[in-house]
């Protein structure tokens, strides 16, 4: 929880002073804040509050001019990726993807993060095609 929710909300407590208009803050949340993956509890419970706490900054910082992206890196080659995938087979959600195999290294992902903060979007999974979900701040 410290790491993974607490860390980034105090980050942007201590960097929005410095914020003008154009800013961008990335959040980085987890598929298992979206998908129960056995083994996974406090991940998933600190990335979904994370990425609640992404789209709530996001309407509040929207009229300083300030976007808030929240990504959600999909499968990144690691050795959390592969524990998870290890956790789901045959499960729901390996029926539905069954070939869920890692689509994104860290520096594709971090190449992605950094397209999707030049644009408008909110969202991002780097595992496909980043998906606008607003519009420019006023």
């Amino acid at each position: 929880m410290a790491v993974n929710l607490l860390a980034p909300l105090r980050l942007i407590d201590l960097a929005l002073p410095d914020m003008g208009r154009g800013a961008c803050i990335v959040n980085v949340s987890s598929m298992a804040g979206r998908v129960p993956i056995k083994g996974c509890t406090y991940q998933g419970e600190a990335k979904a509050g994370l990425a609640m706490a992404s789209e709530i900054a996001h309407v509040e910082l929207a009229a300083r001019g300030i976007r808030v992206v929240t990504v959600y890196p999909g499968p990144v080659s690691s050795g959390l990726e592969a524990h998870a995938r290890g956790q789901v087979a045959g499960s729901l959600v390996a029926r539905i993807f069954p070939r869920a195999r890692p689509t994104s290294s860290p520096a594709r992902s971090s190449m992605r993060m950094i397209a999707t903060c030049r644009g408008w979007s909110t969202r991002a999974s780097t595992g496909s095609p980043t998906r606008s979900t607003c519009s420019p701040p006023a």
